[in-house]
């Protein structure tokens, strides 16, 4: 958990931000399976690779290697300590190492909640070897970051210690090796330790009881209720009395799974939620997987995973649909235990209406199972991510391989190399049947150890819904199974026999559930006992009948699909039973084009192309006037990052339409930005890695993108539909995304830490409406009509846009493709467009710091204390030739800033868990002339009775650092920092995207992007060795006000009580004249009772 960043509006200040976002609709899965893109041909080999032969009874159930053979070092020391040693060269000169240990909090009794916890934190305090934190400056020291959940874990089966550092000096991997031998046996614990650790175990503690904290806790305690710990065990074993040799150890007591047959049923009421939601888990206990056969059982669960979670993504996209999202997972809970989930995030007042549709969804499956263009699908996806995996096998991240090998040792997962994980699945993958996949559904049961869970901001449902819920899906499927079995025997021949018997039939469920908060319930009901009778009755003529859509499954199971489907009509023809209980129909898949691109566009001509060989960069100007600048990389082999701009954004937009155009994105997200609708788009990109999304900010319009070598060719239709394709909101459409986005607001209302950021951007950048939040009277004045125009003008003309392109591509290969899609965008009449904005003369947002001091209280009534506190100093660059080197030094100073008031807060003082710093300056326009404003920002969380004494702390650190400048050793560890993250970036295609943007952005570019590129490494270098104490010190009294305390804004959200509670805390006798604020409760509280009275005797009709 770590602490929220600074409230400030994002870099390029986008369009305001609303959690409504329901699926990444450009995105499907990893790897690519078809189309051009230049990569090196790797792809060819993972289709070329031999699956294993496991034809024989011995392949199959034999055990699956540690591996890469020959790679790995795995073995036991005579100290019982198990150990594993890969070589690997990604990152270059880095080393992840971690030490895990089989005990977390599962161990702990009641009163020793924590305690694992604690221990974590003391390891950093001091050990043995190490004292006051020494460890952490060690860390800080040689570059490898320290922070918040970078570090170490407990979870209920664990303790992990992890570190990432460098290894290019001989002595440093020993000593980060000294440093876990001290975490696993030296670890210093004393009352003066406990205490200054307290204050940070405490707060992230706090920050941790959220509303998203207390929903996941009382989620966890459903889940969990029933089980003991077994303290005893580890009494009478792990006494430290008892002398104990490595091959005498017994094992870690390990809570076993614990089935119930009731469901237990609870509505949560969070009145700080973001939304509301549903919850199904159904608990299993994990099965080891060991051998192949048991590998292939993982596979089949997850293709029922996609493939229902496909089903849940396409209801989510029906007119009035039942929900905003939903998904199913198979998940581990602890090491012994596991999950089969459902979830979904639904309107207010629906949570009972999406536990419908989710439980009816598994019906589905469950009698009519999944068609085979489903599980294809399933399939293509999955072996796209392996592929993916597989193509990259020699540039896997160090810290992935070391987290494989802590799953074996901590719950005994197989980590053969992905070779031969590879070869596994593409033995298995083509033999799993959809009768398979669809069969994993009988483990979502009422009466398979079933919770059920809603949350809601304010109470709706009720526990005798959600049975009654449950109670209609269960006769609904049996009515179905019943009808679908007596009519496949009447159809004869035996076809529906033969048909059946693949997925689960019902199962039993239970009377009575288990109280959980106040709003509890009991098991499923009448319907769920009689679910397991009616399984009984009908056992002769057919455990459950497997349907598909007719069209896509051959043979009998297409005739089963259509002797339910007889049923179903029949029985609604014949009343009776079937007019009383709906009977389930089979799902149906609509028609999907055959291509992303309807007409082949004609292909542009290259008009220039000009070598950079600095930046090695390509550059190509098309016939349409779109820029496009190619580095090919080798970092990943199944990576190509793409990033297009042109200036001019919602700056320019009139207040009057100004929130009309800030939705256009959320708009066109929702009915299809690329010429089709997102449950179109979903089934076209199946199988392929391709991600492609816009975005509007306040000076610049963006696309950006990321594909697989092999998907360049989609990635860049993606972008011709973008520039081409009408967008049109239906009024289906446009009543769905009023809801959400209404919604969304409420929730933003309810959230007393999103009224503390909205505050402290008001205090920091004034009235200007661009920075205000959206509001439901904004919404109203919205028209949807415009939004879709606005976003089509902003994305049409090629023209002013440059593209770039990183990543594993060759220029022969790429060129055509960019030629076709990106050189065939036809430049549009000049009315028809946003205009050509050149970025000195781009509209500036107005906006202005406050000229004096500012001290304020966010007060809101919250569920748990909590406390959040930010303080922002304004930022001045001066216009002239430093610009540019001013700006660079903001990103060393916000980091170094951030390090020493960590070191003050948590340290010295231990009053807070982490700290964020962090610096704006995109409200500034984008030219080439003038100088920069924006601020930097300091932000942590804390006691709320401790915030105004750690802001007074801060801000003299500020004040003093002006004053002497930080210490010789606080400099040259933030250069280590820096040089270090310097040189991980350069292994990254994200970060050379991001250098050669930003050269073509820079007031510096002349025409040349050699020239910008090699002028901002200088002046980076020449940064770096000019850093010293006395240079901090004059960059903070030059960029900041001096003093610093003459000038900034602090802002600290307190929680207080309700009206009433405070009116109640009143003291009962007072002097006869009642104090202002008593009369201003009083009255309020009483015109509150008069109001309820009168809205309870109002008419009703």
């Amino acid at each position: 958990m770590t602490s929220s960043p600074p409230s400030h509006p994002d870099s390029s200040l986008d369009a305001p931000s609303l959690d409504v976002t329901r699926l990444n609709l450009t995105r499907s899965s990893s790897g690519g399976t078809s189309g051009r893109g230049g990569g090196a041909g790797h792809a060819s080999s993972f289709r070329s690779l031999k699956p294993l032969d496991l034809r024989s009874d011995e392949s199959r159930s034999a055990a699956i290697p540690l591996g890469p053979e020959g790679a790995v070092f795995h073995g036991r020391l005579d100290n019982g300590v198990s150990y594993y040693v890969r070589r690997n060269g990604k990152p270059q000169n880095r080393a992840a190492l971690a030490l895990a240990i089989r005990v977390g909090s599962l161990v702990e009794q009641e009163e020793e909640r924590g305690v694992a916890h604690i221990l974590e934190h003391l390891a950093f305090s001091a050990t043995r070897r190490y004292s006051n934190h020494d460890i952490v400056r060690f860390l800080e020291s040689i570059g490898a970051e320290f922070g918040a959940c970078q570090n170490a874990y407990t979870s209920a089966d664990e303790t992990v210690f992890e570190l990432q550092l460098p290894v290019d000096k001989p002595e440093l991997l020993p000593h980060a090796v000294s440093v876990l031998a001290d975490f696993a046996s030296d670890i210093r614990i004393s009352s003066e330790d406990v205490e200054k650790e307290r204050g940070a175990v405490m707060e992230e503690w706090r920050e941790r009881r959220g509303a998203m904290g207390r929903m996941q806790d009382a989620h966890w305690q459903l889940l969990m209720k029933g089980s003991k710990a077994v303290i005893a065990l580890l009494e009478e074993h792990f006494a430290p009395k008892l002398p104990l040799s490595p091959s005498s150890l017994p094992a870690v007591p390990e809570e076993p799974f614990q089935p119930h047959s009731d469901p237990r049923f609870s509505v949560f009421v969070e009145r700080e939620a973001g939304g509301s939601a549903v919850m199904v888990s159904c608990k299993a206990a994990i099965h080891p997987m060991v051998t192949p056969a048991d590998y292939r059982l993982y596979l089949v669960e997850e293709l029922f995973q996609a493939a229902l979670s496909h089903r849940l993504f396409l209801l989510s996209r029906r007119p009035d649909p039942p929900f905003y999202a939903a998904a199913a997972t198979v998940e581990a809970l602890v090491k012994s235990t596991r999950s089969f989930s459902l979830s979904a995030s639904c309107q207010d007042k629906g949570t009972l209406k999406a536990l419908e549709a989710l439980w009816m969804e598994v019906a589905r499956v469950q009698v009519h199972g999944i068609s085979d263009r489903e599980l294809a699908m399933a399939r293509v996806q999955y072996l796209a991510d392996i592929e993916s995996a597989y193509v990259e096998r020699e540039q896997t991240y160090s810290e992935s391989l070391r987290d494989e090998y802590l799953q074996h040792f901590l719950r005994d997962e197989p980590s053969p190399g992905i070779e031969y994980e590879a070869r596994l699945a593409k033995a298995l993958l083509p033999g799993i049947t959809a009768a398979e996949v669809a069969a994993v559904a009988s483990n979502i049961s009422p009466s398979n150890s079933c919770v059920v869970k809603i949350v809601e901001p304010r109470a709706q449902a009720t526990v005798e819904a959600i049975r009654g819920v449950i109670d209609r899906v269960m006769q609904a499927k049996e009515a179905t199974l019943l009808a679908a079995a007596a009519a496949a025997e009447r159809m004869g021949e035996g076809e529906g026999e033969e048909a059946a018997g693949a997925v689960e039939s019902g199962g039993e469920a239970g009377q009575e559930g288990e109280e959980v908060r106040d709003v509890e319930g009991e098991g499923a009901g009448a319907a769920a006992k009689e679910e397991g009778e009616a399984s009984e009755s009908k056992a002769e003529l057919a455990e459950a009948v497997v349907g598909a859509d007719a069209a896509a499954m051959p043979g009998t199971a297409a005739a089963t699909a259509v002797a339910t489907t007889a049923a179903v009509a029949a029985a609604a023809a014949a009343g009776g039973d079937g007019a009383t209980v709906a009977l389930i129909e089979p799902w149906t898949l609509d028609d999907i084009p055959e291509s992303i691109v309807q007409t082949p566009p004609v292909p542009g001509e290259v008009q220039e192309q000009r070598e950079y060989p600095g930046v090695g960069v390509t550059e190509l100007r098309l016939s349409n006037g779109m820029r496009v600048a190619i580095k090919c990389t080798d970092f990943l082999d199944d990576q190509i990052l793409i990033s297009g701009y042109a200036y001019g954004g919602l700056s320019e937009v009139p207040y009057a339409q100004y929130h009309t155009a800030a939705m256009a994105q959320t708009i066109a997200g929702e009915v299809g930005i690329f010429g089709h609708p997102p449950a179109v788009m979903a089934e076209l990109l199946a199988g392929k890695r391709v991600e492609v999304g816009g975005k509007l900010s306040s000076y610049m319009r963006v696309f950006s993108g990321e594909c697989s070598p092999d998907d360049l060719e989609t990635a860049l239709q993606l972008v011709y539909q973008l520039f081409t394709c009408r967008i049109t909101a239906e009024q289906k459409d446009v009543a769905l995304i009023m809801q959400m986005t209404r919604e969304a607001v409420r929730a933003q209302r309810r959230d007393p830490f999103t009224a503390f950021a909205n505050r402290v951007r008001e205090i920091s950048y004034g009235s200007s409406y661009q920075f205000k939040p959206i509001t439901e009277a904004d919404l109203r004045r919205v028209d949807f009509k415009r939004a879709c125009e606005y976003l089509e003008r902003a994305f049409k003309d090629p023209t002013p846009f440059t593209v770039v392109i990183v990543g594993n591509t060759r220029l022969a290969a790429a060129l055509p493709l960019i030629q076709q899609y990106l050189g065939g965008i036809p430049v549009p009449p000049p009315d028809d467009a946003m205009p050509r904005y050149e970025r000195d003369s781009l509209t500036p947002l107005p906006f202005k710091f406050p000229d004096t001091l500012i001290r304020e209280e966010v007060r809101r009534v919250m569920v748990e204390a909590q406390g959040s506190t930010q303080i922002t100093f304004p930022l001045d660059i001066h216009a002239g030739p430093k610009v540019v080197e001013e700006t660079m030094w903001v990103g060393f100073l916000t980091k170094l800033l951030e390090t020493r008031i960590m070191q003050l807060l948590r340290f010295k003082h231990g009053q807070i868990y982490t700290v964020a710093a962090s610096s704006f300056l995109g409200g500034a326009r984008p030219s080439r002339e003038g100088g920069v404003r924006g601020d930097l920002a300091v932000a942590f969380s804390c006691d709320p009775k401790s915030a105004w004494s750690l802001v007074d702390l801060s801000v003299a650190e500020m004040d003093r650092l002006q004053r002497e400048g930080p210490s010789e050793e606080d400099v040259s560890t933030a250069r280590e920092l820096e040089q270090r993250a310097h040189e991980m970036g350069l292994q990254e295609n994200g970060f050379w995207l991001d250098r050669v943007v930003r050269a073509y952005q820079t007031r510096l570019y002349d025409g040349n992007v050699d020239h910008s590129f090699q002028a901002l490494e200088d002046i980076r270098l020449t940064l770096i060795s000019q850093l010293s104490a006395d240079s901090v010190r004059v960059m903070l009294t030059q960029l900041l006000p001096m003093p610093c305390s003459k000038q900034y804004t602090a802002v600290s959200l307190v929680p207080t009580q309700p009206l009433w509670r405070r009116l109640l805390s009143l003291p009962p006798k007072q002097h006869p004249g009642l104090t202002s604020e008593s009369k201003a409760l009083l009255a309020v509280l009483a015109a509150a009772a008069i109001g309820v009275v009168v809205w309870r005797c109002r008419p009703r009709h």
